[in-house]
């Protein structure tokens, strides 16, 4: 029942965010389909969370007649990737809202200000872009969870389903995805 929930409010959390990219601003003349062309960049295509995000977008995309191209790098979690598609896809003009699902707070900040310059709506999920001044976040949306907060939660309940007897072994991500650094941190707390 819980991850029932949790995906429901995953998709609802997704079928809200291409709305706002679409219609947040951002020119309409920039693709051949009414201004309705959204490139999701995610991390990976084989994290089960991001197959789920990955499928709510697809959801809300048929609800409110959008396009909507999912990119991610073939070596899975590359930033550098990631910063090449972001430009490939600007390169092109098909991009009327860009959605970046972001591995760290810091490295995609000079390609999304590249996506905002063009006058394309950037919605960020998942990871916050963190500015030196705050004055420079340039998303119009920013979609996010406390990760410290789930990893606390995660760890509680499995407290609770040992009774608080037994040994738990958390595994992470990979080496320097801060979603997954945030939720370990919370569950070792």
């Amino acid at each position: 029942m819980k991850k029932t929930v949790f995906v429901l409010a995953l998709c609802l959390m997704v079928c809200m965010i291409l709305p706002m990219t679409l219609f947040g601003g951002g020119s309409r003349d920039r693709a051949s389909n009414d201004g309705r062309n959204v490139i999701y960049i995610m991390r990976n295509f084989i994290n089960p969370w991001n197959l789920t995000v990955q499928a709510g977008a697809r959801l809300a995309a048929e609800r409110y007649n959008v396009n909507v191209t999912f990119l991610a790098p073939l070596v899975a979690d590359s930033n550098e990737e990631m910063i090449q598609l972001t430009e490939t896809a600007l390169i092109s003009g098909r991009m009327n809202g860009y959605v970046l699902l972001s591995l760290d707070s810091f490295t995609m900040i000079p390609s999304v200000r590249k996506v905002h310059e063009a006058g394309v709506p950037v919605v960020i999920t998942a990871t916050p872009l963190v500015y030196d001044n705050p004055a420079d976040d340039v998303a119009s949306t920013t979609i996010i969870s406390s990760n410290p907060v789930i990893g606390r939660a995660l760890g509680r309940a499995m407290g609770e389903r040992l009774n608080g007897r037994g040994d738990v072994i958390v595994i992470g991500g990979p080496a320097g995805n801060i979603t997954s650094a945030n939720r370990v941190r919370g569950t070792i707390e």
